[in-house]
């Protein structure tokens, strides 16, 4: 297996034996063994053999005793637990395990909804409606009916697959679209402050329709946090990243473009002042910052304590240059600074530009965002590609547990198909009747499914990705209609046989 995946992973795979990994599914796969098989054997064992005889009739009792529910919620709670403790991101998989939870009550909750309201429409409306949808809706909330295991292996898969291609199509637009307008066609890092003269020159005497913009910058650590050490501080997970190592810091006159101020307010351009700082909204959430707390910075040595004036909220997601940590105007004066740059040209003078300005200051580096944000589109890819199988893995699993809730009352169609073909109904009025049957369940599976899987893109994006988020209509809609066709696909392979058989043998073994 190993060898499969080697070629599209970037690492070294070492085979081997690794015990905490098989252990972990191990556990997975006894605890979802007995999660999913404890409630129906226990439903087995208190059927008394009386009910089988009256099984097309009335629904075999559903108590199963408390000893085996305490094993059944020991059971879930284990594997909720277990999925929690072996992941790298702890609240993140106690929120999908709530949120896995919550989707299957719901669609559970929907499959007694669609069977009762099937109950009401037949009560209140049968008598006018003509035989298929009489038909069809009896279906729909007769005992022993398949809506919930259909209900629950269509809505679970599906709602996957939306989430999946939501996700997937969202990122392709921020990567594939959006991104090359807005990103900037390189960075220039290392330009030192008696080069900017230059840097500007050869752009302009190359393109004189390039956009250039540049900032000084130095290196710096955060020191403390509030007058707490940084080491003994509490800081978000999210948020490591900006306390670990040395930090890009710079200074500003003016707000730069691409941030809004969220919390406090920015310095005037002729600020002349005690030291001030601006600080991303997200890292200083993390941080536990608001404003007017005390920042300590660590620059090639020297102690500085800066007060938080502002909090930004930066668009990091056009990639042009930004810094989580602004100054205000003299703090870093004397400080020994490079110059970061960022330049925007048309496609076909790239090569021209960058050229130009590596052969006139040969120790600048030129960083391509192009090749970058391709580099990006292909880990994505490969990762889409991982999910995606996944998502198969899934949607096998819930087309098992649709064909087992079809074929399990398997019997009791051929039983109902011989007695109204008896009684004068016609073989295109049943399948008419299991056709609305089924395309009713698809539908409303399919609306219900439509709505979680955005839901789920959404938060992913939004609160895990951090990116921005568009309803995407099309893969919806095609959602809806693979749900559709499999419903029916499923209806009409557990029908078939049903209708075509005869009613002379049956009739003559019951």
């Amino acid at each position: 297996m190993a060898g499969l995946g080697a070629e599209r992973i970037p690492l070294a795979l070492k085979s081997g034996l690794y015990p905490r990994p098989l252990m972990i599914a191990a556990g997975f796969g006894t605890l979802s063994a007995l999660v999913f098989t404890l409630w129906p054997l226990a439903r087995a064992k208190a059927v008394p053999a009386a009910v089988l005889f009256r099984r097309l009739a009335a629904p075999a009792p559903g108590s199963v005793g408390w000893p085996m529910l305490a094993a059944l919620v020991l059971s879930g709670g284990g594997l909720a637990g277990l999925a929690v403790l072996s992941a790298a991101n702890r609240p993140l998989a106690a929120w999908f395990v709530a949120a896995a939870c919550a989707t299957l009550a719901l669609f559970r909750v929907l499959a007694w909804g669609l069977a009762r309201g099937a109950a009401v429409l037949a009560a209140r409306h049968g008598r006018r409606a003509g035989p298929t949808w009489r038909m069809a809706l009896a279906n729909l909330h007769r005992p022993g009916s398949a809506v919930v295991g259909m209900v629950l292996s269509l809505g679970l898969g599906l709602s996957v697959l939306v989430t999946i291609a939501l996700v997937e199509g969202n990122l392709a637009a921020q990567f594939g679209e959006r991104l090359p307008e807005q990103a900037p066609s390189f960075y220039f890092i290392d330009v030192q402050p008696d080069q900017v003269d230059d840097l500007e020159r050869v752009v302009r005497d190359t393109d004189p329709a390039a956009q250039l913009s540049k900032a000084a910058m130095v290196r710096g650590r955060i020191s403390s946090i509030g007058g707490v050490p940084v080491g003994q501080a509490r800081i978000a997970p999210e948020s490591e990243w900006a306390a670990r190592g040395d930090r890009g810091l710079s200074s500003a006159a003016a707000q730069p473009p691409g941030s809004r101020i969220v919390e406090g307010k920015w310095w005037p351009e002729d600020y002349q002042g005690p030291p001030l700082a601006s600080v991303d909204a997200a890292v200083a959430k993390g941080f536990g910052l608001k404003v007017g707390d005390r920042l300590g910075l660590n620059v090639l040595g020297r102690e500085i304590e800066v007060e938080v004036a502002s909090l930004r909220q930066i668009d990091w997601s056009n990639l042009s240059m930004n810094f989580a940590f602004l100054l205000s105007p003299g703090v870093l004066d004397g400080a020994p600074h490079t110059f970061i740059a960022t330049l925007r040209t048309e496609p076909a003078m790239d090569a021209v530009v960058e050229k130009a300005v590596t052969d006139r200051l040969p120790n600048v580096s030129s960083i391509r965002v192009k090749e970058a944000l391709e580099a990006v589109k292909g880990i994505i890819a490969e990762a889409d590609l991982a999910v995606r199988l996944a998502g198969v893995v899934t949607l096998a699993a819930g087309a098992l547990v649709l064909a087992g809730a079809v074929m399990a009352g398997h019997r009791r169609r051929v039983w109902e198909a011989v007695v109204l073909k008896v009684v004068g109904a016609t073989r295109g009025q049943l399948w008419r009747a299991h056709l609305a049957e089924f395309a009713l369940i698809g539908l409303v599976t399919g609306l219900a499914s439509a709505l979680v899987g955005s839901l789920a893109a959404r938060a992913i994006l939004l609160y895990v990705m951090k990116t921005d988020w568009v309803f995407l209509p099309g893969a919806t809609a095609a959602t809806l209609a693979a749900c559709m066709a499999a419903s029916l696909l499923a209806g009409f392979i557990g029908t078939w046989k049903a209708l075509g058989a005869k009613a002379a043998p049956l009739l003559r073994n019951e």
